[in-house]
């Protein structure tokens, strides 16, 4: 089965909690990126979430991570709740800091998959337009570096 990426943000980065879900699955560290597009908000306060898609939105930090198959990320779903919560969706990123021990090299642009809150319908929902609040937490910036 081909290697498929996982990109992270939040609890589930390297110096948080939930890191241990990733060190346990055994997933391989790729590197860092950031999502291509800028449509998403990033949210929340002890934790962070993200909405996608969305109008006029962020780009989000992320780490990535290689795994082979669904069983081995079952305890992260759970984690996240997916697919009930959040929905584990491919978008696309740009690294820029790659792990030197992979064929990753930077500024490549790879598809990975991310935990958001889907806006199926970006027009007129309560998260997808301009009626979301744009008051983010201040701690927002310190997951999203």
């Amino acid at each position: 089965m081909a290697q498929r990426l996982l990109a992270v943000y939040g609890t589930l980065k390297a110096a948080y909690g939930n890191h241990r879900l990733i060190e346990r699955a055994g997933l391989k560290p790729v590197g860092r990126a950031y999502t291509n597009d800028a449509d998403f908000l990033m949210k929340g306060g002890g934790f962070p979430y993200v909405f996608a898609p969305i109008n006029q939105g962020e780009r989000i930090r992320v780490e990535l991570y290689a795994f082979d198959d669904e069983n081995q990320i079952a305890d992260i779903d759970r984690l996240e709740g997916h697919p009930d919560w959040y929905i584990r969706k491919p978008f696309n990123f740009i690294v820029d800091q790659p792990n030197p021990d992979t064929n990753i090299i930077e500024n490549e642009s790879v598809t990975a998959e991310m935990y958001v809150q889907w806006n199926k319908s970006s027009a007129g929902s309560t998260y997808g337009d301009n009626t979301v609040s744009r008051d983010i937490h201040t701690n927002i910036a310190e997951w999203n570096r």
